[in-house]
């Protein structure tokens, strides 16, 4: 054998080396583990800080993470390993709940009551709060937050998720006698601002009709229009989706009411959908390649080069669904199926879609 130091000729089973000294063989390390549920400890500066799980919930990837609750200050690691037991059974009450710790034991059990995308975007408007993040939930007031909504960069429809955000942290701190005032209730997000998704107009509407086959993405435009899916929803649809004998899509995922709702497709575009499915792949509005295309590929690539074809101005990719919600004013049914065909809980979030226009107008006068 060779000595495992310096690399010299030994004798067969030798403990120490003749001409290093070496030990040959090392003893085994026996590590302690704690068991599973019981906390760990970690230096932070010179003070330690236990932590424990006390839960868990799924990110925007459907990974489950670790929910914590730490705490430091203590002096050794045995003090801090010791204060784990009393620190996972104690309840989430009192003035010092900070709002980290507030939203990270409400997020598992408002989860199972919403869709996953309302999920994301809670999350997401909730990292604006990142300065309240290690304060007291009680001591906070009307400013802090909206000192936070007034430094967020992003647009109105973000800060009314912030304040939706904390409107619901604050319920649920009443509910656990944190707080006895919601100080979210009045936060300003910013002046209205209407008509920054406009539907198109019936002549817009005709333009477009004329382009397909003409123009490259004119018949996805178009079907969009007469199918009210929200961009994402339209690029994930399936030739599974499609069904038949009823004519019908089934399809959607932003919220509980439009997941799997079923679209009765209009016979104006049933001969796009007929190509798209002659065409084959996996997907029924693919990219180029053949591969899904999302939302931001059909905006910068599809939807916006065809409007600057067409000299049509001021749209977005959601105004195809807005202009669904205006063709639904003129046709006879129940507010009820319009909702459904929509996506929406109820009627007045599709009212709320739709637009005032003088043809509207003018024939409820001349009813009077």
């Amino acid at each position: 054998m060779d000595c495992r130091k310096c690399s010299k000729p030994l004798p067969d089973g030798s403990v120490f080396c003749c001409w290093c000294g070496a030990k040959q063989q090392a003893e085994p390390r026996h590590y302690t583990r704690r068991p599973n549920g019981l906390g760990t400890a970690f230096k932070r500066g010179r003070t330690w800080t236990c932590a424990v799980v006390v839960g868990w919930r799924a990110d925007h990837d459907g990974r489950l993470m670790r929910v914590q609750r730490t705490k430091g200050g203590f002096r050794t690691k045995a003090e801090a390993l010791a204060a784990c037991v009393t620190l996972k059974d104690q309840p989430l009450r009192g003035p010092s709940v900070t709002l980290q710790e507030l939203f990270e034991a409400w997020l598992p059990a408002h989860e199972a009551r919403a869709g996953a995308s309302t999920i994301a975007t809670y999350r997401s408007a909730y990292k604006h709060f990142a300065p309240l993040h290690s304060r007291a939930f009680a001591d906070l007031r009307a400013d802090d937050w909206q000192a936070c909504l007034d430094a967020c960069p992003r647009g109105k429809s973000t800060k009314q998720d912030m304040r939706t955000v904390a409107g619901l942290l604050y319920k649920y701190a009443y509910d656990l006698d944190i707080v006895d005032k919601n100080y979210a209730a009045h936060l300003f997000t910013g002046k209205e601002k209407k008509g920054t998704r406009p539907p198109f107009t019936l002549a817009e509407l005709e333009q477009i009709r004329q382009a397909v086959g003409r123009m490259p993405y004119a018949d996805y435009v178009y079907f969009a229009c007469y199918t009210g899916f929200r961009p994402t929803e339209m690029l994930s649809l399936t030739p599974a989706s499609w069904d038949p004998a009823h004519r019908a899509l089934t399809g959607g995922g932003k919220t509980k009411a439009g997941t799997d709702r079923i679209v009765v497709v209009s016979p104006k575009v049933v001969p796009i959908l007929n190509e798209r499915l002659a065409a084959g792949g996996s997907w029924l509005f693919p990219r180029p390649d053949g591969r899904k295309m999302d939302e931001a590929y059909f905006r910068k690539s599809c939807f916006e080069p065809l409007m600057e074809s067409l000299g049509i101005s001021g749209r977005t990719p959601y105004s195809c669904r807005h202009t669904f919600a205006n063709l639904l004013k003129a046709v006879p049914g129940s507010d009820t199926d319009k909702a459904e065909m929509i996506g929406h809980a109820d009627a007045s979030m599709t009212k709320y879609y739709q637009s005032a226009d003088y043809a509207s107008l003018m024939a409820i006068a001349d009813a009077l």
